[in-house]
């Protein structure tokens, strides 16, 4: 695996939602050039992109992997973050802005191409009726 991350230090907003979005965006385009750079095929290379987010007030903080089943299914960022602190600690601050500390994006790399793994697993998980 290889990771990139950068600094944030802002507030989750509705209005700078597009603003995290589109440094995610920037930050996986520079990994994804260097990476085809070193002579990696692009569909060997699967990527999650997440953001470090807390409460304001607190001090700890949860790496968020928004799925497509969190909010309107379109990295929401917001969702995931509350379905994670909900999970890990059974209630949230619903009254606290939510602040994002990090961005980051993951690669790994594979042998195969990942399309490829996906339908392998996808068979696997497959029930015939």
């Amino acid at each position: 695996m290889y990771e990139r991350q950068e600094p944030s230090s802002t507030f989750y907003t509705e209005q700078n939602r597009s603003s995290l979005i589109s440094r995610l965006g920037k930050l996986e385009e520079d990994v994804r050039g260097e990476l085809r750079g070193q002579g990696f095929e692009e569909r060997r290379i699967h990527v999650e992109r997440a953001l470090n987010m807390r409460f304001e007030g607190t001090d700890t903080a949860l790496m968020v992997l928004p799925e497509r089943t969190d909010g309107d299914g379109k990295e929401d960022f917001e969702a995931a973050f509350k379905r994670a602190y909900k999970a890990e600690f059974g209630f949230l601050l619903e009254t606290k802005t939510i602040i994002v500390d990090d961005i980051k994006v993951g690669f790994w790399l594979y042998t195969f191409p990942w399309t490829d793994l996906n339908a392998e697993k996808g068979s696997r998980n497959r029930k015939d009726v």
